[in-house]
């Protein structure tokens, strides 16, 4: 990537770092990444003297991939925002035992299950995936839509669960 520093090309993240006061360049991290990436990038702290190597801890290898980078952002933004977070092995069978014996319409039990494995497309999770640029909640406007504000923690999902009977034992649930 060329850059208004002298047309150089970028190869390490030492180059983003202003070597006179170092801390980051800020000019040039916002001339090159969308804003969204540039404030990620700027909060990073830096740590003076730290050698500037090539390193990814989050897989096996100690290679960065796309799927281990957008896995890691994934966990880090919706990790206590899922619905059940460890709903695997036997508790996942238990869960879609018990699904499958209750008397509702296939596509109740369909959306039960995506619902438990973070499956739904909600406007938290779109956003940032980059696909539309509005996490917030449509019909409450209050926080980001995810799956347990849609689902539990929103005003009208409290409103329905009331009307079902059912809020005390939600409430145990969230």
């Amino acid at each position: 990537m060329l850059t208004p520093r002298g047309r150089n090309l970028l190869t390490t993240v030492n180059e983003l770092i202003n070597p006179i006061t170092g801390l980051w360049d800020e000019d040039l991290i916002k001339a090159l990444f969308w804003p969204v990436d540039a404030n990620r990038i700027l909060q990073i702290p830096l740590r003076p003297g730290r050698e500037d190597v090539v390193a990814w801890h989050h897989n096996t290898n100690g290679y960065f991939s796309v799927g281990s980078a957008y896995h890691l952002q994934w966990l880090h933004k919706f990790r206590n925002h899922q619905v059940n977070q460890h709903v695997s092995g036997v508790d996942d069978e238990r869960v879609w035992a018990n699904l499958r014996k209750l008397d509702v319409p296939a596509k109740i039990k369909i959306f039960s299950w995506r619902v438990l494995h973070g499956l739904i497309p909600c406007r938290g999770i779109l956003a940032n995936r980059y696909i539309g640029n509005i996490g917030s909640c449509p019909v409450c406007q209050e926080g980001c839509e995810d799956i347990q504000h849609m689902m539990f923690l929103s005003n009208r999902a409290k409103e329905i669960w009331d009307l079902l009977g059912l809020s005390n034992e939600v409430q145990k649930m969230v």
